[in-house]
């Protein structure tokens, strides 16, 4: 989209199409949201001498979702919309643990009983730990109603995995367990447990959940299989909503330091589904913004935020990655960029021209990605504490202080004779300051306090011009 003056966009912005919007030394201002309908489409902005404004949140994070660690108990009554099951969506996994493959609503259960993946076994990203089954012929079969989905669910929930007291499934003994693989890290998923109990009232377990690497969380306490009714058919659904900080989940039903009479854990079947609203299909690719000013918010993306900037700066809220890849930032332009927020994206950043100005820790990003300094450009450290390790290579640009009492604890290495310019009241490096043994200094500058605490062992000139 070309135009000569001024482009305003007043609602949700929604890209289905890698976008390039110019204007000829106009202003472009988004007064709402920019996503993606599929996938992570790149928007490129060239205003020229125009500024640039985000008034809301660019992409899409997982932490915008209201995730707890406590899972909710929902009677099934059928596979119908309503009936306590949530079978509309896209499914990634979908398993029916003691009986046959069958397709409710949008879920299709892949067939995972004892005698195609037994004990330990993974098939279709889904590995069950538990050494008993009991099939339709023993469990007996369920009766919800006479739509399609009412049927095959039937199919589904007429037999269970289970496991005993007894010594006999390692790591698991007295426990059921599912691991899931093949998840994508950032994502946000809801877990479904299908449990139907035609036998012991009485029956009880704890659930507890396993985010990748995470510490294992308690998401349900003495889940009652019958629903604490004396009934004996009951069908039940556990559902926990979740971010995944990995590629893997573990879910594990115990019973063991429960007071109830059977301590049996069982299971019927299981659906995870990524969720429509997840960062898979609305984040944002490559952001490419040139203008004279730009002012931000909240920017989420899977590639390279590119800032070009002519005049004063800003992004207040939080630069993160969106889910499917790292993110990194690189500034350019004679401009100043300011950085305000608590910034949590694990890519590099670039300050290749101008003043990238940080003003809070964490500004840069996680110390997953390091920083880099280009020759001519300036990192300017103003009033904040930097305790996050994150390393510094300068190139021949300059790390400095405009303002007040900074430090910073992380490594620096020359790549180039480098500048610190301090201009504010003081600047301290607790770390050492190395060079790879290729000569090169650091010239000081500016008439605050420069300290250096660290073992340096760049080996190179240090110059003092001022201060």
């Amino acid at each position: 989209i070309t135009t000569s003056g001024t482009q305003t966009y007043t609602g949700a912005v929604t890209l289905s199409i890698d976008t390039t919007l110019t204007t000829t030394d106009s202003d472009v201002i988004f007064s709402s949201t920019i996503k993606s309908s599929t996938g992570d489409k790149d928007l490129v902005i060239a205003a020229g001498g125009g500024d640039v404004t985000f008034s809301d949140t660019v992409g899409n994070a997982s932490a915008s979702y209201s995730l707890t660690n406590t899972a909710t108990v929902t009677s099934l009554t059928g596979g119908d919309d309503g009936e306590g099951a949530d079978f509309s969506g896209t499914f990634t996994h979908a398993a029916n643990f003691g009986g046959s493959g069958a397709t409710v609503g949008d879920a299709t259960f892949q067939t995972h009983n004892a005698s195609t993946y037994g004990n330990g076994v993974a098939g279709n990203d889904i590995t069950i730990y538990s050494v008993n089954e009991l099939g339709s012929n023993v469990w007996g079969g369920a009766s919800y109603g006479d739509s399609t989905n009412d049927n095959n669910l039937e199919s589904i929930m007429d037999s269970i995995r289970w496991s005993g007291s007894a010594s006999e499934n390692g790591d698991y003994d007295g426990q059921v367990a599912v691991k899931l693989t093949g998840l994508s890290s950032g994502y946000v998923y809801k877990l479904q447990l299908l449990v139907r109990e035609t036998c012991c009232a009485n029956r009880g377990y704890d659930v507890f959940f396993q985010n990748a690497s995470d510490n294992e969380v308690t998401i349900k306490s003495d889940f009652s299989t019958s629903n604490n009714t004396v009934s004996t058919d009951v069908s039940q659904v556990i559902s926990h909503s979740f971010a995944a900080s990995g590629t893997s989940a573990i879910i594990r039903l115990s019973g063991l330091a429960t007071s109830f009479a059977d301590k049996n854990p069982i299971l019927s079947a299981l659906t995870l589904e990524q969720l429509a609203t997840s960062n898979a299909s609305d984040g944002i690719g490559n952001l490419t913004v040139t203008g004279a000013g730009v002012t931000a918010g909240s920017i989420y993306t899977n590639g390279t935020l590119s800032i070009t900037n002519s005049t004063t700066s800003s992004i207040t809220g939080v630069i993160a990655d969106g889910g499917n890849s790292a993110a990194s930032l690189t500034k350019a332009g004679a401009g100043t960029l300011t950085l305000s927020g608590t910034n949590t994206y694990t890519g590099q950043t670039n300050v290749n021209a101008g003043t990238l100005k940080v003003t809070a820790n964490d500004a840069l990003g996680t110390n997953a990605g390091a920083t880099v300094i280009a020759s001519g450009a300036t990192l300017d450290l103003a009033n904040v504490t930097y305790s996050t390790t994150e390393a510094i290579t300068n190139n021949g640009g300059t790390l400095s202080t405009s303002t007040g009492t900074s430090s910073y604890a992380g490594v620096m290495t020359l790549g180039a004779d480098s500048t610190i310019d301090v201009d504010g009241t003081q600047l301290t490096i607790s770390t050492a300051i190395g060079d790879g043994s290729n000569g090169y200094g650091i010239t000081k500058e500016g008439n605050g306090i420069l300290i250096l605490s660290g073992a340096s062992t760049f080996s190179g000139d240090l110059t003092i011009s001022a201060g």
